[in-house]
């Protein structure tokens, strides 16, 4: 009767034992049915044939195993120290992050296992980064942040890790935000405002027909502050700070007409008004609201009725007919719906 012998042995980590590893053996190069080590670890091919060569191999995926394989030429006892150290592959996820054109630094990278937080990382000042002895299998998630700075992907995710990943990389926008709204009188959109930007840049706008102003493209966490102006109106509120702005904003303004309480306290310039001053009109300022004004010349000749909406009207010299009028003395008289009235002259030299 032919002697026939076992081979068996022990694999572990080098301290746990290692469960579920499949353990082949072939018999002069052919191969046997494999078995699987046990939850201590251990394996064992039995009623081997003597004198025979056979090649014992460990495999698990994302393990090595040391040594490679064992061979015992010309069996001819029991093997019952046919045992293997297997060693968990580790594997680097590195990357480069950059704004499109320049890298980034001191971007925060940070990574999770199997959805547990590591330590992040951050990049050096070439935008680089890496996470180096990671378990081989596992799942790991990568995503970058900075302050104000967007990153594509929002995220990179790696199933099953097999290998060094050497392109791991984000590309970062710096966010930008804008700031707009609509001003109205509180039912009418009010075209003409001026709308300024100011803070830590500068610009103005000025409204459409539907009160709409907009500024684009503002640094995040910057300081803004914005103000509407439009002779003869107040606005609320008068104005609106944005500061360490981090998202689009609607920033809307309601506008108010002024007016004076009476014409007590009327006053005309230039006056007299002289064609070489550079100033094209007379100014009435300190009106009241609903205020009509009619101008006569000195013989009384009815010369043209205005009609302001604001506490101040720029008269353009000309009569009703849209002509110039000529050099002289005028009589104006302002009224309102209350009753005031306020009757002065000024006089025109051409």
């Amino acid at each position: 009767t032919l002697d026939q012998w076992a081979i068996n042995g022990t694999i572990t980590d080098g301290a746990n034992p290692l469960q579920d590893v499949t353990v082949s053996i072939t018999k002069d190069g052919v191969p046997l049915t494999p078995v699987t080590t046990d939850a201590s670890g251990n394996y064992a091919f039995n009623n081997l044939d003597s004198g025979t060569i056979y090649v014992v191999t460990p495999s698990k995926a994302h393990w090595t195993f040391l040594p490679i394989n064992r061979t015992y030429a010309d069996l001819s006892g029991d093997v019952n120290n046919a045992d293997f150290t297997g060693t968990l592959d580790q594997w680097a996820i590195n990357g480069t992050i950059t704004d499109g054109a320049n890298s980034l630094q001191d971007v925060t990278v940070s990574i999770t296992k199997d959805g547990a937080p590591l330590t992040p990382v951050t990049t050096d000042a070439s935008g680089n980064y890496a996470f180096n002895n990671l378990d081989a299998g596992c799942t790991y998630v990568i995503f970058s942040t900075k302050t104000h700075w967007t990153f594509l992907p929002i995220d990179r995710t790696y199933t099953d890790l097999i290998g060094d990943v050497t392109n791991a990389d984000f590309t970062g926008t710096f966010n930008q935000w804008t700031i707009s709204g609509t001003i109205t009188d509180g039912i009418n959109p009010i075209s003409g405002v001026t709308v300024t930007l100011s803070g830590d840049s500068s610009d103005s706008k000025e409204t459409g027909i539907g009160g709409y102003y907009e500024f684009t493209n503002l640094t995040e966490g910057s300081t803004y502050i914005i103000t509407p102006t439009m002779e003869n109106w107040t606005f609320t509120p008068e104005n609106a700070p944005f500061a360490n702005l981090n998202s689009d904003v609607t920033q809307d303004f309601i506008g108010t007409k002024n007016f004076a309480e009476n014409l007590d306290n009327v006053i005309v310039y230039p006056n007299p008004w002289k064609s070489d001053i550079g100033v094209d009109v007379v100014t009435f300022s300190n009106l009241t609201e609903n205020t009509k004004i009619k101008i006569y010349n000195v013989a009384g000749s009815f010369i043209i009725e205005l009609m302001p909406d604001g506490i101040s009207y720029s008269y353009n010299l000309q009569n009703k007919d849209v002509d110039d009028i000529a050099s002289g003395v005028y009589i104006f008289i302002i009224s309102n719906d209350k009753g005031d009235k306020k009757i002065g002259k000024f006089m025109v030299i051409r």
